[in-house]
């Protein structure tokens, strides 16, 4: 059965998705090490909390990744994690909800890749919160290190 969609019905099932293309309040400068650099360059943070036990922080942030090494960067989304602590006395690691697969990034190329987290219990788009960078940068099969991007999504929890 061949199913075709009208174009507006595609339309809004792309917006339904929604951009991540607010600034943020405050990040950290990119980060950089072996010629891979990583800036966080766009945001859509909401929140969901009608009541105690549903309280879901909605987030897509979009990472700029440059390699300047001379050898292609292995970018994997699905290794990137998200530390916030909501109304924890420590921050609490949610992975992507979407296993996005690896990007390869030739040398001397950038591309900005989309992440999507959603972390359940007090976290707040307007609380500093951090993007963990370990495992998600390799070069040849060997893992590149990245520093974590510290980070305020919005002035209010939107």
């Amino acid at each position: 059965m061949n199913m075709k969609l009208p174009v507006a019905v595609v339309l809004s099932l792309v917006g339904f998705a929604g951009c991540a293309d607010r600034p943020f309040v405050r990040t950290d400068p990119p980060a950089a090490s072996e010629g891979v650099t990583v800036a966080l360059v766009g945001q859509k943070c909401g929140r969901e909390a009608w009541y105690e036990n549903y309280d879901v922080l909605d987030l897509d942030v979009v990472v700029r990744v440059t390699n300047t090494s001379p050898l292609p960067v292995e970018v994997i989304p699905a290794q990137m994690r998200l530390l916030a602590r909501g109304n924890a006395a420590t921050p609490r690691l949610s992975r992507p909800k979407w296993e996005d697969s690896p990007v390869q990034l030739a040398p001397n190329a950038t591309t900005d890749v989309n992440v999507h987290f959603q972390r359940w219990g007090n976290a707040r788009c307007d609380q500093q919160m951090q993007l963990s960078l370990d495992h998600s940068m390799e070069i040849s099969g060997r893992d590149v290190a990245i520093r974590p991007l510290s980070f305020v999504a919005a002035r209010s929890d939107v």
